[in-house]
Protein backbone atom coordinates (compact mmCIF):
# COMPACT_ATOMS: atom_id res chain seq x y z
CA UNK A 1 0.00 0.00 0.00
CA UNK A 2 2.53 1.95 0.73
CA UNK A 3 5.77 0.58 0.06
CA UNK A 4 6.73 -0.55 3.39
CA UNK A 5 8.32 -4.33 3.26
CA UNK A 6 9.04 -6.16 6.99
CA UNK A 7 12.79 -6.20 7.71
CA UNK A 8 13.37 -8.89 10.38
CA UNK A 9 16.84 -7.31 11.17
CA UNK A 10 15.02 -4.28 12.25
CA UNK A 11 13.29 -3.96 15.92
CA UNK A 12 9.08 -4.65 15.17
CA UNK A 13 10.30 -5.51 11.37
CA UNK A 14 10.27 -2.13 10.52
CA UNK A 15 6.88 -1.33 11.11
CA UNK A 16 6.71 3.02 10.65
CA UNK A 17 5.25 4.37 13.57
CA UNK A 18 6.64 7.83 15.55
CA UNK A 19 8.99 10.14 14.31
CA UNK A 20 11.33 8.76 17.32
CA UNK A 21 13.79 6.48 17.46
CA UNK A 22 12.58 2.27 18.81
CA UNK A 23 11.50 2.17 22.27
CA UNK A 24 10.66 -1.45 23.83
CA UNK A 25 12.66 -1.30 27.52
CA UNK A 26 10.89 -3.64 28.74
CA UNK A 27 11.27 -6.32 25.36
CA UNK A 28 7.46 -6.89 24.63
CA UNK A 29 8.53 -7.18 21.35
CA UNK A 30 11.42 -9.38 21.29
CA UNK A 31 11.04 -12.66 19.25
CA UNK A 32 7.54 -12.21 18.47
CA UNK A 33 5.90 -13.10 15.00
CA UNK A 34 4.91 -10.15 13.00
CA UNK A 35 1.02 -10.81 13.38
CA UNK A 36 2.06 -10.77 17.21
CA UNK A 37 4.08 -7.10 17.29
CA UNK A 38 1.21 -5.85 14.99
CA UNK A 39 -1.29 -7.22 17.43
CA UNK A 40 0.90 -5.82 20.45
CA UNK A 41 1.14 -1.88 18.33
CA UNK A 42 -2.92 -2.05 17.86
CA UNK A 43 -3.55 -2.55 21.68
CA UNK A 44 -1.40 -0.01 22.57
CA UNK A 45 -3.14 2.65 20.56
CA UNK A 46 -6.58 1.33 21.54
CA UNK A 47 -5.34 1.55 25.15
CA UNK A 48 -3.97 5.04 24.59
CA UNK A 49 -7.42 6.04 23.01
CA UNK A 50 -9.44 4.75 26.30
CA UNK A 51 -7.08 6.96 28.28
CA UNK A 52 -7.32 9.76 26.59
CA UNK A 53 -11.61 9.77 26.43
CA UNK A 54 -11.28 8.68 30.47
CA UNK A 55 -9.15 11.81 31.09
CA UNK A 56 -11.37 13.64 29.18
CA UNK A 57 -14.32 12.33 30.79
CA UNK A 58 -12.85 12.76 34.34
CA UNK A 59 -11.79 16.54 34.07
CA UNK A 60 -15.17 17.53 32.37
CA UNK A 61 -17.66 15.36 34.60
CA UNK A 62 -15.49 17.48 37.62
CA UNK A 63 -15.76 20.96 36.07
CA UNK A 64 -19.80 21.05 34.70
CA UNK A 65 -22.53 21.21 37.14
CA UNK A 66 -24.97 18.43 36.45
CA UNK A 67 -28.90 18.08 36.07
CA UNK A 68 -28.54 16.47 39.68
CA UNK A 69 -26.66 19.56 41.52
CA UNK A 70 -27.88 21.94 39.62
CA UNK A 71 -25.58 25.27 39.33
CA UNK A 72 -26.61 26.87 42.62
CA UNK A 73 -25.47 23.80 44.64
CA UNK A 74 -21.67 22.93 45.59
CA UNK A 75 -20.32 20.82 43.84
CA UNK A 76 -17.74 18.45 45.50
CA UNK A 77 -14.61 17.36 43.62
CA UNK A 78 -14.22 13.17 43.69
CA UNK A 79 -10.77 14.09 44.51
CA UNK A 80 -12.01 15.48 47.59
CA UNK A 81 -14.36 13.25 48.81
CA UNK A 82 -12.32 10.84 50.50
CA UNK A 83 -10.78 13.67 52.59
CA UNK A 84 -13.74 15.06 53.48
CA UNK A 85 -15.51 11.81 55.22
CA UNK A 86 -15.98 11.48 58.92
CA UNK A 87 -12.63 10.55 61.00
CA UNK A 88 -14.77 7.67 62.27
CA UNK A 89 -15.66 6.41 58.66
CA UNK A 90 -12.03 5.79 57.24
Amino acid sequence: LNGWKPNQDLPCYGLPGAPYSFMDPLGFTKNKSMSEVKRIREAEVMHCRVGMMAFMGYFIGESTPTIFYGTDVHHTIANNQLAELPIGLL
